[in-house]
C-alpha cells in the first residue's frame, strides 16, 4: 500500500456496527459472503449492501482476501481496486 501512497500502519479491522449501518448510504463489500454476513446481522441493511464489483460494473465478481498470502496477490487485490473503486465512486455520485 505504501508503494501506492496509502499509509495503513494504523487501520485496524473493527466489527461493524448497527450505528455505522444506520449511518450509512451504501455498504460495498468485497464477497458475497460479506454482503449476507451484513445482511444477516443487519437486515435493513440489504437494499445498500452491495459487492464492490457488482455495485461498479453489475458483474459479481469475489475480490479475494490477501491476508498472509504472497505479495503477488496484494497487488492482484490493488489492481482489482484500481478498476473498480472509480466506477463504484462515479456511480455512487451520479446517485446523489
Amino acid at each position: 500500500m505504501a508503494a501506492r501512497g496509502f499509509d495503513v500502519a494504523n487501520h485496524r479491522a473493527r466489527m461493524l456496527t448497527a450505528a455505522d449501518i444506520a449511518h450509512a448510504d451504501l455498504i460495498l463489500t468485497m464477497t458475497t459472503t460479506h454482503v449476507e454476513k451484513v445482511v444477516a446481522l443487519y437486515p435493513d441493511a440489504m437494499p445498500k449492501t452491495f459487492t464492490l464489483a457488482a455495485y461498479a460494473t453489475g458483474q459479481e465478481v469475489a475480490i479475494p482476501d490477501a491476508w498472509g498470502k504472497p505479495m503477488a496477490a496484494y497487488r492482484a487485490v490493488l489492481d482489482q481496486l484500481d478498476l473498480y473503486l472509480p466506477l463504484a465512486l462515479a456511480k455512487a455520485v451520479a446517485s446523489r
